[in-house]
């Protein structure tokens, strides 16, 4: 529900009320609460981008956003190709290692601009960020 409202710009103020626990006990099981709950915070996530970046009104910190997982998942997949091309086919690690790591620490710096592009989009519109 907090993400629908922010795509639709309300504000949202926290209440502060006490909190009463019994005696019962949690019945939350973590191996697949955690699960859940990520595939939800990364659907509302996108669902986000897309409704208030992208249909809504265009802004361009969703490339960076794109750029930067592409970016990110290449670095991943190429620094385990360069562990697998040094270990099993006993090749050179340097130049293999160094481009996935460039690949990976633009795409994470990426992501960083993106959130930072985010925060300041934010901060104008309904003050959601101090």
């Amino acid at each position: 529900m907090l993400v629908k409202l922010n795509v639709l710009s309300f504000r949202v103020i926290n209440v502060p009320h006490p909190s009463r626990y019994g005696r019962e006990k949690s019945g939350i099981k973590y191996s697949t609460y955690i699960v859940k709950l990520s595939r939800l915070l990364l659907h509302d996530f996108l669902w986000r981008l897309k409704m208030k970046y992208v249909v809504l009104n265009f802004h361009p910190l969703v490339f960076f956003y794109i750029f930067g997982a592409v970016l990110s998942v290449c670095g991943v997949i190429g620094g385990i190709f360069s562990l697998f091309h040094k270990f099993v086919e006993h090749g050179q690690l340097f130049v293999p290692a160094l481009l996935s790591l460039i690949a990976f620490g633009l795409g994470i710096q990426c992501i960083f601009f993106a959130m930072f592009f985010d925060m300041q989009q934010e901060r104008g519109t309904n003050g959601w960020y101090a």
